[in-house]
């Protein structure tokens, strides 16, 4: 892919930004690239969502966003972490109620990776790497790092599209936690 990445997909006279989005992922090698690809979706401020319980809600009411203990299919060392969901959540229930949503930077998923925990049938199909083989040959999948591999089967897994993308904040990719979440704005969408 072109690392001169062209920032509007209204310069593109014969793609749509949906095709445009694809062709970006399906053709990514870096994480930087899909961090574009988020940025064309929906600008320079992207929308994070958080869903979780009434006790916890009434932390996050008091002292903010903050990476909690937490394991997960990639990590089980029970590392400091927390979930979003990318332009909507999928995850308001009677067990989390109360939703969150974060106005970020789109630099901040450069503190996140995808999330593949809860992709139904990921870990026990092994037809999703089938899927993915139809678009990039094994052998160029297979010499992308990890972060890239899971951005691009979970792309292929969500129909081709970013809205609902799982991701886990770890603390590893920041040596500032306090200002961590101090770069956008937190609202309080469902209580």
């Amino acid at each position: 892919m072109n690392k001169n990445f062209i920032r509007t997909w209204e310069s593109f006279t014969t793609k749509s930004k949906e095709d445009t989005i694809r062709e970006i992922i399906l053709n990514m090698s870096d994480w930087e690239e899909f961090v574009n690809a988020v940025k064309l979706q929906y600008g320079p401020i992207i929308p994070l969502y958080h869903a979780t319980t009434r006790e916890i809600s009434k932390i996050i009411d008091n002292e903010g966003f903050k990476l909690v203990p937490g394991k997960n299919r990639v990590s089980w060392a029970n590392e400091d972490i927390l979930y979003f969901q990318l332009g909507k959540s999928t995850y308001v229930a009677d067990n989390r109620p109360v939703l969150y949503r974060f106005d970020a930077p789109v630099e901040f998923l450069n503190n996140c990776e995808v999330d593949m925990d809860n992709v139904d049938g990921f870990t026990s199909d092994p037809g999703i790497n089938d899927k993915v083989f139809k678009y990039i040959p094994e052998d160029e999948f297979e010499e992308l790092t990890a972060d890239v591999r899971e951005a691009i089967r979970y792309y292929i897994w969500n129909d081709f599209k970013l809205e609902g993308f799982e991701l886990i904040v770890y603390d590893r990719f920041t040596d500032d936690l306090e200002n961590l979440f101090k770069v956008g704005t937190v609202t309080k969408v469902i209580s």
